[in-house]
């Protein structure tokens, strides 16, 4: 899991290993309250999908959301990360989200 971690912190995480991560947040959890987590990524489809799944899990509790450049540049990214949120509905009011690297 710390490699999927370190992938993850440099940008360079494939939707596998996004899907791993969440895999392994979850397993580790199952047995405690949930997990608190802070989500980063470049917000187009597969991290947005991730992200989603995250917040529809009882397993983790999201702290934070940064957004990244990538697929999509920061800019819009941060208004995606909004679209997000916005979308995962209840789970997510709070939840501040943040430009991260550009």
């Amino acid at each position: 899991m710390a490699a999927v971690w370190r992938q993850v912190g440099t940008g360079d995480c494939s939707p596998a290993d996004t899907s791993a991560l969440m895999l392994s947040l979850m397993v580790a959890s199952l047995s405690g309250p949930p997990l608190p987590v802070i989500l980063d990524g470049d917000p187009g489809l597969d991290d947005a999908v991730a992200w989603l799944l995250a917040f529809a899990s009882p397993e983790v509790q999201v702290q934070g959301v940064t957004a990244v450049h990538g697929n999509v540049p920061l800019r819009r990214g941060v208004r995606n990360t909004g679209v997000v949120l916005t979308l995962a509905g209840e789970r997510a009011q709070g939840v501040p989200y943040f430009a991260g690297a550009d």
